[in-house]
């Protein structure tokens, strides 16, 4: 990193330079006196507000001063035409920023982090009692972290982020907090935990019952309930002889876990919604809870990935106290850039009913709308939707994604359930591509879908508008309708490997024609090669299947999906979907 700074001032320099004479290009030392109070300027906008970014920023600027000081001190600034005519002068200059931005850096690490830990008295009796492991710990960590703040060279070996930076406060302003309990209060702190430690005892006791013999839980809360039962055991032998801070944090992750239980069990069988243990990362029922109806705008603008599967079949039962009805699963709702990465698992059992609703609430699918980010990777199975139009127009009905959009877009994903709709922007698989620079590529739909009032709907497509991409993908959706693309206006298409089967479909209307299609289209769902009406006898070679590749797809026979064979997506787990529990019609 710190040659690549170096290069590239260094090629600013000679760039600069090219067109110059002899007698002007021969002293630079303006031109670098020009860059390093260009750093300074850099450096007095950075927002100590955010004074963990802030920490990161300054960092980066002293990197770059140092490889300036290191070129002038190695001749890296002298060639045929140009040299420093007083080096030391210039070196002079250097140093003056390096000590701006290191007493920015030292002003703000006292400031959050050092000033507040001096201030720790680690012979008090709170830290005493329970905190004195985690207080060597952070000390510890503390004086890594600043050795990586002021270090001239990059270290491959160690990255802090400035979330890093901002836990380690944490920890330290929780260590203050003990530091400031009196005995009495230490005494009432150690009473509170094993308190605690007792209903938690008493709850899980309680729960038995419920989870042996009631047919709501899932797999994996029957498997959470039992993983809880030794580390409950060894709590209590941990309380009694080996009480630290760290035992109050291990305690109050069971009790998340097990909160989610009793939650369960006393909500009509629901699951609570709760932030993600790991951000970013989705590994449970309450976690997908919080993704659809807490999480934010700037919490769904990043990376998501799917770390496990996941039975969603409590969400029948989500949000029935709804006037409006639409209980069920929340779409996740408008996103510009989430990609959300399901790494090959699979959700099975959503439930979400759309009646009513304003535009924006009233897109249907596991995603609303999607402009920009992705959708990889992943399935849903036993998905069951109903939907009714909303007020300005927001019909656009999917059970993967409402409306996408821009470079958004879904590879390798599949959905197999129903979906009973009313609006001429109804796909089984998606509601509206539009303007789309992304693509729908390497999918597959199985998603019986039934719009008794329009007849322009489809198992597969909604309504495609503008420039539509789609490649290798296959529907095997029922329909009354359109095979392929339900509506339209305008559409450009760039396609082919589309499949479908007629005869399981139950139509060969691939779309509403007419004026559908720009003239500019490159080609049609009717036209050689883009899409093909493949009978049942045919889907079990791959061969038939042009542009299908056998690194993505492979031949397969899931009775729990179709008795005949064909191709899914490799990567999968198929066989765990008996593990669900099983989902009504």
């Amino acid at each position: 990193m710190k040659i690549i700074k170096q290069l590239t001032l260094f090629t600013f320099l000679v760039v600069a330079l090219v067109n110059c004479s002899e007698e002007d290009i021969r002293y630079i030392d303006d031109m670098v006196f020009g860059v390093a109070a260009n750093t300074e300027s850099e450096i007095e906008t950075i927002n100590e507000g955010s004074w963990n970014s802030a920490l990161i920023g300054f960092k980066e600027k002293r990197l770059k001063l140092l490889g300036m000081m290191d070129m002038i001190l190695n001749d890296g600034y002298s060639g045929d035409k140009y040299k420093l005519e007083n080096p030391t002068n210039t070196a002079q200059r250097v140093e003056e920023s390096l000590q701006m931005v290191e007493f920015k850096m030292d002003s703000v690490w006292n400031a959050n982090i050092k000033g507040v830990f001096d201030a720790v008295n680690k012979n008090s009796a709170g830290i005493q009692a329970f905190g004195l492991k985690t207080y060597n710990v952070k000390s510890e960590l503390l004086a890594s972290y600043y050795d990586w703040l002021f270090a001239d060279s990059e270290d491959p070996s160690l990255e802090v982020t400035s979330n890093d930076l901002k836990v380690l406060q944490s920890d330290i302003e929780i260590l203050a907090s003990l530091a400031a309990l009196d005995d009495d209060e230490v005494n009432q702190f150690v009473a509170d935990i094993k308190a605690q430690y007792a209903e938690m005892k008493a709850e899980y006791a309680d729960l038995e019952n419920e989870v042996n013999t009631s047919p709501y839980f899932s797999k994996a809360q029957k498997a959470l309930y039992v993983s809880l039962e030794q580390p409950l055991i060894d709590m209590e032998t941990t309380l009694n002889e080996n009480l630290s801070l760290d035992v109050k944090a291990d305690l109050d992750a069971l009790d998340r876990d097990l909160y989610s239980l009793v939650y369960f069990v006393n909500n009509n069988y629901t699951s609570p919604a709760q932030a993600p243990v790991v951000y970013g990362q989705i590994s449970s029922i309450t976690e997908l809870r919080w993704l659809s109806e807490v999480a934010v705008e700037d919490d769904l603008n990043r990376d998501w990935v799917l770390t496990a599967d996941i039975d969603a079949a409590e969400t029948a039962r989500w949000n029935q106290e709804d006037s409006d009805g639409r209980f069920g699963f929340r779409p996740i709702t408008t996103t510009t850039s989430i990609n959300f990465d399901g790494q090959f698992h699979i959700i099975s059992g959503l439930h979400m009913s759309k009646v009513g609703g304003a535009e924006d609430e009233n897109r249907s699918g596991m995603f609303a709308k999607l402009v920009n980010g992705s959708i990889r990777n992943l399935g849903l199975i036993n998905l069951r939707m109903t939907k009714s139009p909303g007020a300005g127009g927001g019909n656009q009905g999917g059970t993967l994604v409402g409306w996408i959009s821009g470079s958004g877009g879904v590879t390798k994903c599949f959905v197999e359930g129903t979906f009973v709709g009313v609006g001429s922007q109804t796909g089984g698989f998606i509601g509206r591509p539009q303007s789309m620079t992304g693509e729908i590529s390497d999918c597959f739909s199985v998603v019986d879908t039934y719009e008794p009032e329009n007849v322009y709907t489809s198992s597969f497509i909604g309504l495609p508008v503008a420039v539509v991409n789609m490649f290798n993908c296959y529907n095997l959706g029922f329909t009354t309708n359109k095979a392929i693309f339900g509506h339209g206006s305008g559409v450009t298409l760039n396609a082919s490997g589309i499949f479908y089967d007629s005869q399981v479909v139950g139509t060969t209307e691939l779309d509403r024609g007419g004026n559908l299609y720009t003239a500019a289209t490159v080609v049609t769902l009717s036209d050689p090669g883009v899409t093909t009406d493949l009978p049942t006898a045919s889907w079990g070679d791959l061969a038939n299947f042009s542009g299908f590749s056998a690194d993505t797809w492979e031949i397969r026979t899931e009775p729990q999906f179709d008795p005949n064979p064909r191709p899914y997506l490799k990567g999968f787990n198929y066989e765990a979907i008996t593990d669900f529990i099983a989902v009504d019609n």
